[in-house]
């Protein structure tokens, strides 16, 4: 790219980037920001985990994960899917400044999912013995649910009040609530009631008072981004929009809400609470690799409803193609450390969970598989097709089902791993298939080739360390090991060079970051 070409795609102020390059100037600079968040969270909850695999035993720990699953999951489902239409409808009427309609929405979407989130809350807790002793046949886990229960309406308050941060476009807002006060909180209160002597009680306990902390965080943020103390005349309710809007997202949700989840109620079923354990944190290790596709399409949502609102295909098309080729690039080197490096990982959690190996190379294969997807689903829900993801959520749920029921029984962790990647692979193709079906439209370009080249000289790399280096302690090999993954595939990109759709980005990282100048 030339000079002149590089003066014409500056952000500053004399010499404006055009409508397609600012929207991927916007998602380039949110999904990072959300990144560096969920890195922050991720860090954060890795610590949390050790210290409760530390503190309580394999079983106590597969309790607190089902607990905290099982609460997670009536959360979400309180929700309705109506955080969707905040992301989809609130970005629209804050563009065209209708403060009634606006007021309208955020009732509709925060409010009644907050009331509905207290219904359930208090239905966990009153039928607590009857969801432990018939739904698990875990009659120890009731005391933890009964519990847990009180943090149902905080969580739906969280995640709804997060989601009215995304939709106004302050990222940071949505970082500071849910990606430092939440996992701060968290962790400090886990040790200060673990150390207490309170054990299984005080985890679950330090969870709730966590999420309540979080909730009087993000409702203080959402009202300083718009004033909720206002009269409830004010407003104007779209309420058919919004549900036909919703509704079709709420059972998508539901599908991708209960990936990874279902496999822990089934183990729980039919297998005992150490195994719960074991998948938990095999689970969690293989989620390392989305963290940057999940911030990413996090960011993308309002900012591909604005977007085809205003432009079209046209217009979303750079977004798909650009976010996807970030996604890979940031999940391929995340992915092969998980899978270079597992038993090194799990040694971390203590030696009863090394069992878990073999299900995280398999469960780490869905995230790779669904960041070069992700964006898909966005689109899809984003321009009017969000009942397609309704036959989605059936057939994906029906995959699901049956290869847990198949699979789980026979061959336990693993073959709950292979039913979990097994469903995030068919519809993660199921997605792409539709929007190249509704748009003609794929993510895929011959620039995906580089980070490709990266991964498999970085691969070679740190295999050639982890089993020549002639040091016995394995979490001394893996660390070494690591670095020099992450160095060779920086390294490697870095000499490829970037894509010229990445112009914009790097002139905005030259502003900022003055040595990389001297690049250019």
């Amino acid at each position: 790219m030339s000079d002149e070409q590089r003066k014409g795609a500056t952000t500053s102020a004399d010499e404006p980037l055009d409508s397609v390059q600012r929207d991927i100037v916007h998602l380039a600079k949110g999904g990072a920001l959300k990144f560096a968040g969920s890195i922050g969270t991720t860090g954060s909850g890795f610590v949390v985990g050790v210290i409760l695999t530390r503190f309580l035993d394999a079983a106590n720990f597969g309790l607190f994960r089902l607990a905290y699953v099982f609460a997670e999951v009536v959360a979400r489902v309180s929700i309705l899917g109506l955080h969707s239409s905040t992301l989809r409808f609130v970005p629209i009427a804050a563009r065209a400044g209708d403060h009634a309609r606006l007021w309208g929405i955020l009732q509709l979407t925060c409010g009644v999912p907050a009331l509905i989130g207290m219904g359930t809350g208090a239905a966990t807790f009153l039928l607590a013995d009857t969801i432990a002793l018939q739904g698990f046949q875990q009659p120890e886990l009731a005391p933890v649910l009964r519990l847990m229960s009180a943090a149902i309406p905080l969580m739906v308050i969280v995640a709804s009040g997060e989601a009215v941060t995304r939709a106004f476009h302050q990222i940071a807002y949505s970082v500071y609530g849910i990606d430092i006060v939440l996992p701060i909180s968290k962790l400090l209160l886990t040790l200060a009631l673990l150390f207490a002597g309170l054990g299984l009680t005080g985890a679950a306990l330090a969870h709730v008072l966590a999420e309540a902390i979080a909730a009087a965080v993000i409702i203080g943020l959402v009202h300083k981004l718009f004033p909720l103390v206002r009269s409830l005349r004010a407003a104007v309710y779209p309420i058919r929009e919004i549900v036909s809007h919703s509704f079709p997202i709420f059972f998508t949700r539901l599908l991708s809400l209960f990936a990874g989840r279902l496999e822990t109620f089934a183990l729980a079923y039919f297998h005992v609470m150490e195994v719960v354990g074991v998948f938990s944190i095999a689970l969690s290790l293989s989620r390392l690799s989305e963290l940057f596709a999940g911030a990413l399409n996090r960011v993308s949502l309002p900012l591909i409803s604005d977007s085809y609102a205003q432009g079209g295909t046209d217009r979303i098309l750079p977004i798909f193609r650009s976010g996807t080729r970030w996604s890979v690039i940031a999940t391929l080197p995340t992915f092969l450390v998980v899978v270079i490096f597992a038993e090194h990982l799990l040694a971390i959690f203590g030696e009863e969970f090394r069992a878990g190996k073999t299900a995280l190379l398999i469960l780490s294969l869905g995230p790779l598989i669904q960041s070069s997807s992700w964006l898909a689903s966005g689109i899809i829900t984003m321009t009017g097709n969000a009942r397609l993801n309704t036959l989605n959520a059936a057939l994906s749920m029906a995959v699901t089902i049956i290869l847990d029921l198949s699979l789980i029984p026979r061959f336990g962790i693993t073959g709950a791993a292979m039913a979990a990647a097994g469903t995030i692979s068919f519809l993660s193709l199921l997605r792409l298939s539709e929007v190249f079906w509704l748009f003609r439209m794929q993510p895929y370009t011959v620039e995906l080739l580089k980070p490709l080249a990266a991964g498999a000289a970085a691969a070679a790399v740190a295999l050639a360390l982890d089993h020549g280096l002639p040091i016995e302690q394995l979490q001394i090999r893996g660390a070494l090991g690591i670095a020099a993954l992450v160095s060779t595939y920086v390294a490697v990109l870095w000499f490829l060079g970037a894509s010229d759709d990445d112009e914009p980005i790097l002139e905005l990282l030259r502003e900022r970051l003055p040595f990389l100048r001297a690049g250019r």
